[in-house]
């Protein structure tokens, strides 16, 4: 039986923070799209599936939350990664409910990233001074 590769969606405005991650995963095997935009990223999700979207929080126009809201209506079934320098919890509840998987802290290392897009969970050991946070339904409601 053949494995299918991850397809993964990276949306950040920062063009050489969206380059540098999209070319290290290429280069781990996984199918990669990029988009400087949430509305960008809108154009390539109405073209093609991801298994996996990682978005930036800030962003002109259409911020993470709202691109992940979109996306997930487009396609439930899709893993949604958000990364922010301003988790809150009212970010990680807005997450949840929106159906984000996983949240990560920044700062965070681009092994971090990688890890989260291979499907690991990150250890004490292997997070820098970002956090992961895993999303569950409860959290969303106030459990």
């Amino acid at each position: 039986m053949e494995t299918q590769t991850r397809s993964v969606l990276f949306v950040d405005d920062d063009e050489k923070y969206r380059q540098l991650v999209s070319c290290i995963a290429g280069d781990l095997g996984f199918e990669i799209c990029q988009a400087g935009s949430s509305e960008e990223a809108l154009v390539v999700l109405s073209g093609k599936r991801f298994s996996l979207m990682v978005t930036d929080l800030q962003m002109p126009g259409l911020d993470g939350l709202e691109l992940a809201a979109l996306a997930k209506l487009h396609d439930p079934s899709m893993e949604i990664v958000l990364v922010s320098g301003a988790v809150s919890a009212e970010v990680l509840r807005r997450a949840c409910a929106v159906g984000v998987s996983t949240v990560l802290a920044k700062p965070c290392r681009v092994e971090e990233i990688m890890a989260v897009v291979r499907g690991e969970r990150l250890s004490p050991a292997t997070a820098s001074a970002g956090m992961e946070f895993r999303l569950t339904r409860r959290l969303a409601l106030g459990g």
